[in-house]
């Protein structure tokens, strides 16, 4: 079967998408989409195009997105963003804060392969586009999300041998990997799509929603102890700036444009729970996979999520998280100058004191002096005990930071060689 979309040929061969891409056009746009992000084709408009020249937005158009006929737009930092909806946009009601483009029928919460040979997911009402461009898409088993083809380069042939070393070095570990080159656009994974515990990884996403809704100035004081101590009780207060628990979830689905990452409840100093919590990846336990863990950073640099001004301050902020040893796991062994300016945020259920769990987790962006920044996500579990938890799985975090930072860095022939593992 073949269908022409988007001046593409694609070819289905049962859940297998391939796409053969015309000659012309690039393959980035200025979104710096690129197959990791794309909510339907985002297109971001100069401010002289929608706004003022003064950088001030037009009347009726703020932060959170509005219906306009068949799009949604919204305004940040005096551009306007357009998101054609093809199957028409529903304004927001209640709680909501955002419109969101019409799912049409059927579709499910998790991202699916299309014919189109793009990745599309219904979450909140809302639905959901990752645009796959020349790679086309893979389906997959039943309440997992289908991804992207891998590309074949550099960065996946590194992770390709890297993702087994995981058990390798510390038996009983099993990691999922995922980066990109923020550049260039240029990603790869390994277990990309899996399900974790996100552990305090995602308090910069929390972070982030708050960032959105309520400003700098209300989240500064709570910012500042979830980078640098990690605070819980902080994080919970951040959650309490949002409208609901809800926010969390909706503003992953519809300001972020992902479907897996996901949160139900957090317990610290009192009960939180997410009336739109997704309880099937972990049964009611908040979740996240590092392919979209590293979609929603590269949307915080490419300051399409939360605008300059905002998306500088988070940047900043996660730059208060430990350099190196605990909790700065993907610094560790870094080059000091890459290690000083990395954006992070790590998190960690170690099993002597959260029973049942063995999670060391990394999210976050590094600068490659002289070269190209990207995003990466890190998320390990397994180990058997908490000596194998301390002794082996988190130098093997440390370890695959490493190994990725050398691959990106392009700068050993063996990025292997060059890091030292346990």
């Amino acid at each position: 079967m073949r269908v022409i979309f988007g001046g593409s040929v694609v070819v289905l061969l049962g859940s297998l998408a391939l796409v053969a891409c015309s000659s012309s056009g690039s393959e980035e746009d200025s979104s710096g989409a690129g197959g990791v992000i794309s909510p339907l084709s985002l297109e971001t408009l100069e401010s002289s195009t929608g706004a003022d020249r003064g950088g001030r937005c037009p009347s009726g158009i703020g932060d959170h997105w509005v219906c306009s006929g068949k799009a949604r737009v919204r305004c940040v930092d005096g551009a306007i963003q357009r998101e054609h909806c093809s199957s028409g946009c529903n304004d927001p009601a209640g709680e909501v804060t955002e419109a969101v483009c019409t799912c049409p029928a059927p579709a499910g919460t998790r991202w699916a392969c299309s014919e189109d040979g793009n990745l599309h997911s219904c979450n909140g009402g809302g639905w959901m586009t990752q645009e796959c461009h020349c790679d086309g898409c893979t389906g997959s088993p039943a309440n997992v999300s289908a991804s992207c083809n891998a590309r074949s380069g550099a960065l996946q042939a590194v992770l390709d041998k890297l993702g087994p070393q995981c058990g390798q070095y510390s038996p009983g570990t099993y990691c999922s990997l995922s980066v990109r080159d923020l550049v260039t656009g240029e990603t790869a994974s390994y277990r990309g799509n899996a399900f974790e515990a996100p552990a305090s990884t995602v308090k910069a996403l929390w972070v982030a929603a708050a960032l959105l809704d309520v400003g700098i100035e209300k989240v500064k004081p709570l910012a500042e102890p979830v980078f640098i101590d990690s605070d819980n009780s902080a994080a919970g207060q951040v959650i309490d700036l949002l409208v609901s628990p809800d926010r969390v979830n909706t503003f992953a689905w519809h300001d972020i444009g992902v479907a897996d990452i996901g949160f139900c409840r957090w317990n610290y100093d009192k009960v939180r729970e997410a009336g739109n919590c997704d309880r099937g990846p972990r049964g009611g336990s908040n979740f996240i996979t590092t392919d979209d863990a590293v979609r929603f950073l590269t949307a915080v640099w490419n300051r399409r999520l939360l605008g300059k001004e905002r998306s500088r301050q988070l940047l900043d902020w996660m730059k208060l998280s430990p350099r190196q040893g605990y909790g700065g796991w993907l610094g560790t062994q870094l080059p000091p100058a890459a290690r000083a300016t990395m954006h992070h945020k790590a998190g960690w259920l170690p099993p002597a004191e959260v029973p049942g769990n063995s999670n060391s987790n990394e999210i976050g962006i590094v600068e490659v002096p002289n070269g190209h920044p990207y995003a990466v996500a890190l998320l390990l579990n397994g180990a058997p005990s908490q000596e194998a938890y301390d002794q082996v799985q988190l130098p093997t975090l440390e370890y695959a930071s490493c190994v990725i930072y050398h691959a990106a860095a392009k700068d050993h022939a063996d990025p292997f060689a060059a890091c030292v593992h346990p």
